[in-house]
């Protein structure tokens, strides 16, 4: 019986490229004049895709850019290509306490099979904007109270993946919801304490 060797490899490859940029910012109120007390803060963290190419065999298969797509998820890498992405936070800070407003934005994106098949009609995603509050407040430096609302607006999730030239009996016209991508548990609030003993 002739013996078989078998090697393992990873013919997979990844190519992509961006521009990654953060502003930290902080003000305060009252020397400039304002009136109020505190502090005002913003953090800025952007990401501008300009390519995300995938193969699962290099050499064999070309490489496929999947940038402004939902993504393939190829060889390990996280699906969901978008071309701009940002994660905005605003913070008021006075006198042991702290209001924060965050603010998630991912642009439109089309589906993994608009690049596979120009011809394809299975829809994205629109443009998404998530916010959510919170705030921290100590009453002690041992005792700290925090609070928060997750989705704030009580943003739905897009439904994607939907095939438009489906006819609704031959063809169904699917669609699902992204779990990974989108919030689909809706607004929630939560209250917690600390307490250092």
């Amino acid at each position: 019986m002739p013996n078989v060797s078998i090697t393992y490899s990873n013919a997979g490859r990844v190519k992509t490229s961006g521009i990654d940029a953060q502003l930290n910012w902080s003000l305060d109120l009252e020397e400039i004049g304002t009136g109020l007390p505190g502090t005002f803060i913003t953090s800025v963290q952007t990401t501008y895709l300009l390519n995300f190419e995938t193969t699962t065999d290099d050499g064999i298969i070309p490489l496929v850019d999947f940038v402004g797509t939902l993504g393939s998820g190829q060889v390990g890498t996280n699906a969901g290509s978008y071309r701009f992405k940002s994660f905005t936070t605003f913070t008021y800070a006075v006198a042991g306490a702290t209001f924060s407003l965050q603010w998630q934005h991912k642009s439109a994106v089309d589906s993994m099979q608009s690049v596979l098949d120009a011809s394809s009609n299975i829809t994205g995603a629109p443009a998404y904007d998530l916010f959510n509050l919170n705030g921290t407040y100590a009453v002690t430096p041992d005792v700290q109270f925090r609070w928060g609302i997750d989705n704030l607006f009580d943003k739905a999730p897009p439904l994607i993946g939907v095939n438009l030239n489906a006819d609704g009996r031959a063809t169904l016209y699917g669609g699902t919801y992204d779990t990974a991508q989108y919030d689909v548990l809706g607004r929630r609030f939560f209250i917690g304490a600390t307490f250092d003993f």
